[in-house]
């Protein structure tokens, strides 16, 4: 029994091994943020909401509405929600938690209607630039100063919307 024991322990810490080292990656720094992506932009998690039931073994998918703090690609919104996946073990989203501050970069525009004020964008994957503020630091030096959106009444609040 001890020798089962033992090689399914030996086999559960390889798949650990295995896992941790799927999403070590080192993405793109300062300015390169910029070139990779469509959106880039700083602001605080003011909701983070489960689409689906969470579970140890899950990814489920989240939406995220930031208040945006300052918009160095793409559209200038008070507030942008952001669509990805609660990230735990693969490359994909992100692992954003409420209240929290951070840099947010996406991949692509797919709908930006300024008369609407509504903007979507795709891709958060987790080595693309995306990370906490306190983080980010040297890559906002190098960004230089972006646009901060003017702030509106909450009935005319910009958005846009990130999907993953």
């Amino acid at each position: 029994m001890k020798k089962v024991y033992l090689v399914f322990s030996i086999l559960f810490m390889t798949m650990i091994q295995n896992n941790a080292w799927a999403c070590s990656c080192i993405g793109p720094k300062g300015t390169d943020i910029l070139l990779g992506n469509a959106a880039v932009f700083s602001g605080k998690a003011l909701e983070v909401m489960y689409l689906e039931p969470d579970g140890k073994y899950l990814e489920p998918p989240i939406r995220v509405t930031f208040e945006v703090s300052e918009v160095w690609e793409g559209p200038v919104r008070n507030t942008i929600s952001v669509s990805t996946i609660y990230n735990k073990f693969s490359c994909e989203g992100y692992y954003f938690k409420q209240g929290q501050h951070y840099l947010v970069a996406a991949k692509s525009i797919t709908l930006d209607n300024s008369k609407a004020s509504i903007a979507e964008v795709e891709g958060l994957p987790l080595c693309g630039g995306t990370s906490t503020l306190e983080n980010a630091s040297e890559n906002i030096k190098a960004f230089g100063e972006g646009q901060r959106p003017k702030k509106t009444n909450l009935s005319n609040k910009n958005n846009i919307s990130v999907l993953q």
